[in-house]
């Protein structure tokens, strides 16, 4: 439901930085669920927005604060060491070529429609 109000925000005439910052936002929301209880997650988003609504903020100015606020330091958190898993591809096979024909007029009548 979340993400769905936020794509209906999105089809709203906003301004270019307002449109940037809440893709942005909406991305930071979505990479935190995994990490942080849904509550935190919300309430760092509610912070941004009353912040902005509030006149303390302008999109523009960004989020980082809140972020660090909610989160901790995410330069630090990033230092970690990565493993990197590596996937092998199966082998690469030929898609057999298919002809789709589209019935004609007396086989479309034949059947009941083009299904």
């Amino acid at each position: 439901l979340f993400m769905l109000g936020y794509l209906h925000i999105l089809e709203l005439d906003l301004s270019v930085d307002e449109r940037k910052m809440r893709h942005l936002l909406c991305f930071e929301v979505f990479d935190r669920v995994g990490k942080f209880p849904w509550e935190t997650v919300r309430e760092f988003h509610k912070a941004v927005i009353q912040d902005i609504e509030a006149g303390n903020r302008e999109w523009k100015d960004g989020f980082e604060d809140i972020k660090v606020n909610f989160f901790g330091n995410t330069v630090s958190q990033s230092k970690d060491v990565v493993t990197v898993v590596k996937h092998s591809l199966p082998d690469v096979r030929k898609v057999p070529k298919v002809i789709v024909q589209t019935p004609t007029p007396d086989e479309g009548m034949l059947y009941g429609g083009t299904d």
